[in-house]
């Protein structure tokens, strides 16, 4: 029997320009910590203007910088560092209607001095907030943290968390402890309080007070060091299981970006 087969109303072209879409991860950089120097306490100025703050690194280095090509602007040689370059290289050549900025800074979470890193990091959430969130309606900040100072985190989630300019939590998946532990309780109250996800983004581990980057230690080349970026991440799932904290915030809502973890 044959079967009439109804025209479609729009083609192909039709559909994919009537697509919405959301790019959750967009690496916006910062050109520099002296852009923080405005948004910071002036007692925190002597950091910035002797050398600027002593940040350990992780020492892996990606021999084609993990950089997009065409998101380099040849003026300042910075990727995604100019919010307009962003809407022209991101945001119009691919259609996408939102842009949920990451940054560059979610490594504050594992330094050593977490009393400047809280401060640095409330700077760089203002920053966030006047050169690319308010200016702009395409994109959306996250509220970075420094996860290692719990309380300190969680009065930054109250600062900002009802800012409808930010819409997470941002934290590394490098931690000096896993992120069941009730250590971080603080944060999530925080952000369930303003129903807020938590994310971690993965990176920065091996570096200052974190985890060693694999299960067995500290490998040898940025090779190992990225492939096994996926063991941190299931790392802190089963210890948020095995710890409890979704009986404790049965309302909180955790994310994974780029860690090979879906």
């Amino acid at each position: 029997m044959a079967v009439a087969i109804e025209p479609r109303s729009k083609t192909t072209d039709d559909r994919a320009a009537a697509l919405r879409l959301i790019d959750t991860d967009v690496h916006n950089d910062l050109p520099s910590v002296q852009e923080l120097k405005p948004f910071l306490p002036a007692e925190w100025h002597p950091w910035l203007d002797n050398g600027g703050p002593g940040m350990a690194g992780r020492y892996y280095a990606n021999m084609g910088s993990g950089r997009m090509d065409d998101a380099v602007r040849e003026e300042d040689g910075l990727a995604a560092g100019d919010p307009d370059w962003v809407v022209q290289q991101l945001m119009t050549k691919y259609r996408i209607d939102l842009g949920v900025l990451t940054g560059s800074i979610i490594g504050v979470a594992i330094q050593h001095d977490w009393r400047f890193q809280t401060a640095l990091v409330s700077a760089y959430n203002d920053w966030t907030l006047e050169k690319w969130v308010l200016p702009y309606d395409c994109y959306k900040g996250s509220i970075a943290i420094a996860a290692q100072e719990a309380d300190g985190s969680a009065k930054e989630i109250h600062r900002l968390g009802n800012d409808t300019g930010m819409v997470q939590v941002l934290m590394p998946s490098a931690a000096r402890i896993p992120y069941g532990n009730p250590h971080y309780w603080p944060i999530y109250r925080a952000a369930v309080e303003y129903d807020l996800p938590v994310a971690i983004h993965v990176g920065a581990e091996g570096t200052g007070v974190a985890n060693a980057p694999t299960g067995v230690g500290y490998p040898t080349t940025y090779l190992e060091f990225h492939t096994d970026h996926s063991q941190t991440m299931m790392a802190h799932c089963v210890s948020m299981v095995a710890e409890g904290v979704f009986e404790e915030f049965p309302t909180l809502k955790f994310a994974f970006i780029e860690g090979g973890v879906c």
